[in-house]
């Protein structure tokens, strides 16, 4: 496999079943951030209206989900520096929180082909913010729509080219359990070599990004 460094973004309930599993990983290399608790989808709306009856329970209610996921990271001595939703799902209140909680980046908006600093609402944040892209993300091509390795790397692969001509931002979101799978492992190792045999990518964690980003634009 190619050594570059990654970051895992699990849900609080992910890492309480395999603690000591991302316990060693984040000991070696990776930078750890939030990715809530559990799927706001596995919410009962039912529920979640009663408890959320206004706009001010309702913040109580999200700031919940977020204490327990950053319990669950505290168990292993790390403090998360930047945040993820789940499917990219964000709210003013969300944002927030993030600052609340003492964020220094997002992960979130679809507006961009580089990091930049993020202003909301017309206000700066003093977030970085890591641009995603429903393209780079995996589970949407094996998951929901089966698609075979070969049609996602001939899909990733001119994506990467035309970025790397243009000297931009790549960023790639892959789930344990969805690339996880052997031929899907081979295809990533295959394209990552080819990024690294051009000799000059740069493969930073987000938080090297973040940090890069806000030394260059903050």
């Amino acid at each position: 496999m190619i050594d570059v460094s990654d970051r895992f973004l699990p849900e609080g309930r992910s890492l309480e079943r395999s603690e000591e599993l991302l316990r060693g990983a984040i000991d070696i290399h990776v930078h750890a951030g939030p990715h809530i608790f559990s799927s706001p989808r596995r919410v009962d709306p039912f529920q979640a209206a009663i408890q959320a009856r206004d706009a001010g329970m309702r913040g109580i209610v999200y700031m919940d989900v977020f204490e327990k996921s950053m319990a669950s990271f505290e168990k292993l001595g790390v403090k998360p520096e930047g945040f993820r939703a789940p499917y990219w799902l964000i709210s003013d209140r969300t944002l927030d929180l993030v600052l609340e909680l003492g964020f220094r980046y997002d992960s979130n908006f679809m507006d961009d082909d580089m990091p930049y600093m993020l202003r909301w609402r017309g206000k700066d944040t003093g977030l970085a913010e890591l641009p995603v892209e429903w393209l780079l993300d995996d589970w949407p091509h094996f998951e929901t729509n089966r698609m075979t390795t070969k049609q996602v790397y001939d899909m990733w692969k001119p994506e990467f080219e035309g970025i790397h001509e243009l000297g931009r931002y790549f960023g790639l979101t892959c789930h344990p359990q969805c690339i996880g799978r052997i031929s899907r492992l081979k295809m990533l190792d295959k394209l990552l070599g080819e990024m690294k045999d051009k000799g000059d990518v740069w493969f930073p964690t987000c938080k090297e990004l973040a940090d890069w980003t806000r030394k260059k634009l903050g």
